[in-house]
Order: C-alpha cells, then structure tokens, then sequence
C-alpha cells in the first residue's frame, strides 16, 4: 500500500510521535479512512487525532514541539509543517463512561 499522506502531513505525524512518544494518539476522520480505503475520490489535508491526555497537559505539549493553537477553535492546532491538526484530548478518567452502540451509533 501507498502513503495515504502528504509529506507534510506524513512529517507532522512524525514529529507528534517522537513529541508525544509516551501519549497514545488516535487517528481518526478521513485520514484515519485513506489508511484503510481508497480516498482519492476524497482528498483532506487536515489531521484529526485523540489523544489520551488531559488538555492542559496535550496544549503545553503540543506548543512545546512549537504547534501553533488556532485562536477561535481550541483544539485546533496548526504544526511546523502548515498542517491543520484536531487534536482532542480524551484524559484517562473519561474513556470509561465513552460508550457506543452499533444500532444508534453515538459516543459521548
């Protein structure tokens, strides 16, 4: 299989892993799917991550590999390489009451 990703986007996840080597991180949305499927029909130049953290802890993190937060949308970040990154924060207490059912899919 191809790099589903940019080099860009490819560099950025890179540099969260070796950032964040100790933090699980989750790719999800349409770039988790081009992992998977064929999305050339669909192309997104944007990452979107969870990430097992408090978000006090993920935001002084993510300044610290010098990733620039988006001043309206708080879990936007924008990396050294230009690329837009969703980055949730989902802290260790919370992922227990995360629920989901295959009939009404909904997670909360």
């Amino acid at each position: 299989m191809t790099n589903a990703f940019a080099p860009a986007q490819t560099q950025t996840l890179l540099d969260l892993r070796k950032g964040l080597s100790d933090v699980r991180v989750v790719l999800v949305g349409a770039a988790a799917l081009a992992c998977q499927m064929d999305m050339r029909w669909c192309t997104t130049k944007d990452l979107d991550l969870t990430v097992v953290a408090e978000e006090a802890d993920l935001a002084a993190r993510l300044r610290g590999l010098g990733w620039k937060r988006h001043e309206r949308y708080e879990q936007r970040w924008t990396s050294n390489e230009g690329i837009i990154v969703d980055a949730l924060p989902a802290a260790v207490p919370v992922l227990p009451r995360a629920s989901w059912s295959s009939r009404s899919p909904v997670m909360s």
